[in-house]
């Protein structure tokens, strides 16, 4: 499960799922934040489920700036990087 809710939203967010029963053993529960700890994943640990993050190698200002980074990624002729 991605958690991708605000980083002020992750701990809330996690330990309403958890009040409900929403989280299983051996679950995965992953959030997107760079900012926050796993530890705000810990109501869904504590129900077995397997918690970690998870975040874009690169952040964007804008929207504008990650179409630009994009498009110079991707312009004709640019060699992508082996994987």
């Amino acid at each position: 499960m991605l958690l991708t809710v605000p980083d002020g939203a992750i701990a809330a967010c996690c330990q309403a799922v958890a009040q409900a029963g929403g989280w299983r053993s051996g679950q995965g529960v992953v959030h997107c934040s760079g900012a926050v700890e796993v530890s705000a994943l810990a109501p869904a640990q504590v129900a077995g489920a397997v918690i970690g993050g998870f975040h874009p190698l690169q952040a964007f200002a804008t929207v504008e700036a990650a179409g630009g980074a994009a498009r110079q990624f991707l312009r004709p002729g640019r060699r992508r990087p082996a994987v």
